[in-house]
């Protein structure tokens, strides 16, 4: 989705996960987000492919390809969310941008799959009520 918002750009070079091949459908778009650091392997040169973004990961790949500007806020009041997690200053960022809110005022649920719905909601936001990617 995110590559879209882009307006499906080339890059080149290949990609160094084993689970990928060339013909797949996404293989494109993986190689444009990895190239540019938006998107990360799972590890041992894997990507998995199969495997369901959750709701911090994409966070991360947003806040990540927005240049990973300062956040707006120092603190964040869910309790599911600890200052040491990798996506701590994205989501701190996400949540002071008006790009995402909680499953409940108290949580997060950063583990939780992110839905199609609500990944493009969050592109959206990111992209048109942020104006964070106006100049593609």
């Amino acid at each position: 989705m995110l590559w879209r918002t882009y307006h499906s750009p080339d890059s080149s070079g290949t990609l160094p996960f084993r689970d990928i091949r060339e013909s797949a459908y996404y293989y494109k778009a993986l190689r444009w987000a990895w190239t540019r650091g938006y998107a990360a392997g799972t590890g041992n040169s894997l990507f998995s492919p199969k495997k369901v973004c959750t709701r911090a990961e994409i966070v991360t790949f947003l806040w990540t390809a927005a240049g990973r500007s300062a956040p707006k806020l120092d603190t964040c009041a869910f309790r599911d969310v600890k200052r040491s997690a990798y996506y701590y200053k994205a989501l701190l960022w996400a949540v002071g941008e008006g790009i995402v809110s909680g499953k409940t005022a108290d949580t997060f649920g950063p583990k939780d799959a992110a839905s199609r719905a609500e990944t493009a909601a969050m592109i959206w936001r990111a992209c048109v009520c942020q104006k964070l990617f106006l100049s593609l």
